[in-house]
């Protein structure tokens, strides 16, 4: 027998029956409802919930079953406080990398939900971007819009240099951000979805079938930026839409990571904001633009602007 068929035949013969698997997970429900500290808990989650997220789409229903119980109370212990931290960057690496394509679509389906738990109790959320960001364009729309959404809070966290600087502060951050120079499609999909924020305003409401929102925008570009929404409720009346905006500016601008024609839609739009500080810092930041008029995309966005 050669070593490759005993490391195989080994691996079968260690590897749980789904009888041995049903009771490591009872064990981890155990322990996670006996405890009552919430620093203990939070460990005990951080060890758990990759790995539970991990056998959701584990073929046996009785497994799966038993990981939804756990996951259910999970659920209802962290959202009774603030203080308990999710496992983020482990979860964000199993998303990224479930690539099995029977069990991998519902880790990946359940473990977008707890990066947005997760993202909530984040203290640093600029620094994640970049993780956030790359490869989006080859995600599911659904996780799109998940991952974009998370982008845009982050923004305001993220420390962007003085446009034109060029120091250690700058060549840090280029190289923290080398990814939004790599893939078009990725950065294009987010543009788009910057742009569409930059229309975005906080008074909507959505009654019956009739939906009032802003010029230029679509229901799939407000289920996009403000994720689903209730009859009767405006779901973003107490997210601070211009702050938000204000960092698109800047990040879009600032942070030259963006060829000039890419964000000048997003500028030309600010420029005619309501706000005083975002229409202001779009207009000098066009000011300072070097514009390719002859360029296609450039055209194809001036056409854009036009239908509204």
């Amino acid at each position: 027998m050669s070593s490759t068929e005993g490391t195989s035949q080994k691996k079968k013969a260690t590897a749980p029956s789904s009888n041995q698997l049903w009771n490591i997970i009872d064990n981890m429900s155990t322990k996670i409802a006996i405890t009552n500290d919430d620093a203990v808990l939070e460990k005990s989650i951080a060890q758990y919930l990759p790995q539970l997220l991990s056998l959701i789409g584990f073929p046996d229903t009785s497994i799966r079953n038993k990981v939804m119980e756990v996951l259910t109370h999970i659920n209802k212990r962290v959202r009774q406080t603030d203080n308990i931290k999710l496992p983020f960057e482990k979860i964000l690496e199993l998303f990224m990398n479930a690539t099995d394509e029977k069990n991998g679509a519902m880790t990946r389906n359940f473990s977008i939900i707890y990066l947005d738990m997760a993202f909530e109790r984040l203290e640093k959320k600029g620094e994640i971007v970049p993780q956030l960001f790359e490869g989006i364009s080859t995600k599911l729309v659904s996780q799109q819009d998940v991952l974009l959404r998370l982008i845009l809070e982050a923004l305001p966290s993220i420390k962007v240099p003085t446009y034109g600087e060029q120091n250690e502060e700058r060549e840090k951050f280029m190289a923290t951000f080398a990814s939004f120079k790599v893939n078009k499609n990725d950065k294009l999909l987010l543009l788009d979805f910057l742009r569409d924020y930059m229309l975005f305003r906080a008074n909507y409401k959505i009654a019956g079938d009739q939906l009032d929102i802003p010029a230029g925008l679509s229901i799939q570009a407000i289920h996009r930026i403000v994720g689903p929404i209730k009859e009767g409720k405006t779901p973003n009346a107490n997210v601070k839409v211009y702050d938000k905006k204000l960092a698109i500016v800047d990040f879009v601008y600032n942070s030259q990571l963006f060829e000039d024609n890419e964000i000048y839609q997003i500028l030309l739009i600010g420029s005619l904001d309501g706000q005083q500080a975002v229409t202001s810092k779009c207009e000098n930041a066009i000011k300072k633009l070097t514009l390719d008029y002859t360029d296609k995309t450039f055209i194809d966005e001036r056409k854009y602007l036009i239908k509204f």
